[in-house]
């Protein structure tokens, strides 16, 4: 099996927005508001989005 078989658990911003629908510069301004799940943060700068955490954002969203 290959990375390219690995289904990546987490996701960095531009993938992120991209599951969600959204473009980068809405995901970026919903984290700022802190509309978004808190990213993992690896290595000081790079930041990672849980698909989990964003599934349950968009589960709690189908009521609203």
């Amino acid at each position: 099996m290959g990375n390219a078989d690995i289904e990546p658990r987490c996701l960095d911003t531009k993938q992120a927005a991209a599951y969600l629908g959204l473009s980068t510069k809405t995901f970026r301004r919903l984290e700022l508001n802190g509309e978004m799940p808190r990213p993992i943060l690896i290595a000081k700068r790079k930041k990672l989005w849980d698909k989990q955490e964003l599934d349950s954002l968009i589960d709690g969203l189908k009521g609203f």
